[in-house]
């Protein structure tokens, strides 16, 4: 059986002139992690072995400490934090997220290599309410598992991507530098760029490039400060059930 390790992924202070991020208020982005890991935690022993909370602004993660032991599940819930936020603000939030991920995958000891596991990241202020049915209907085999859209650009949505180690080898590890939107000569963002970079690689390793559940999520995006929308969630439900093969 695979070791399945929620990784949820935080920053309670933002960079400050960081691009695509109108979010910004550190006690508001703090309630939503709280609102998130309580939700998570309830997946323990159903869903996930373990959850990684990684964040790197270097804020105060007792609150959220708290949480965990308030549920009798400190145990399972790793914390790490770090200051990873030294780098020029132009180069974008995918650029901390995945240097986020390296550090994680580096320094979290619930995410030591093996050949079983596979590391589920999540944005974590956003509540995937079918979290259990993404993760009880993944393929059973891949090395990375992803949700790409093909209109009206290609992209790869980054809020939740799966992966096993040769897929983090393979694409994921040390990406932040391909990701980085300090020269957008291109225009693109980091969606963008990771779709390009997985297309690069997509001979080489196993890419389930759709969810084969459409994430309900609830949460504030970051880059507008708006809610994500059921009416959305359902059309892309229906397309997905009616013309996969558009991968809207």
């Amino acid at each position: 059986m695979p070791r399945n390790v929620l990784l949820l992924s935080a920053t309670i202070i933002p960079l400050t002139g960081i691009k695509s991020v109108t979010r910004t208020d550190p006690a508001t982005r703090l309630k939503d992690y709280e609102r998130a890991l309580r939700f998570y935690i309830g997946l323990l022993g159903r869903s996930f072995d373990s959850i990684v909370f990684c964040e790197n602004s270097g804020a105060d993660l007792r609150p959220l400490e708290d949480v965990a032991e308030e549920a009798g599940a400190g145990g399972r819930v790793e914390f790490v934090s770090f200051r990873g936020l030294e780098f020029p603000p132009n180069y974008g939030r995918g650029f901390g997220e995945f240097k986020l991920v390296d550090h994680a995958m580096e320094h979290a000891r619930c995410l030591r290599p093996t050949n079983d596991l596979i590391v589920w990241k999540c944005t974590g202020r956003y509540i995937i309410h079918n979290m259990e049915q993404l993760v009880q209907s993944r393929p059973s085999e891949f090395d990375v598992y992803c949700n790409y859209r093909n209109r009206p650009i290609l992209w790869c949505d980054l809020y939740l991507l799966a992966w096993n180690m040769k897929g983090y080898q393979g694409v994921i590890k040390d990406c932040c530098h391909r990701l980085s939107e300090a020269t957008r000569e291109d225009g693109q963002c980091a969606e963008e760029k990771f779709r390009r970079l997985m297309d690069e690689r997509s001979s080489v390793l196993n890419i389930t490039p759709r969810f084969r559940r459409v994430p309900r999520i609830e949460g504030y995006r970051g880059w507008d400060n708006k809610p994500y929308q059921d009416r959305k969630v359902l059309i892309r439900a229906v397309a997905l059930k009616l013309a996969p093969w558009l991968w809207i």
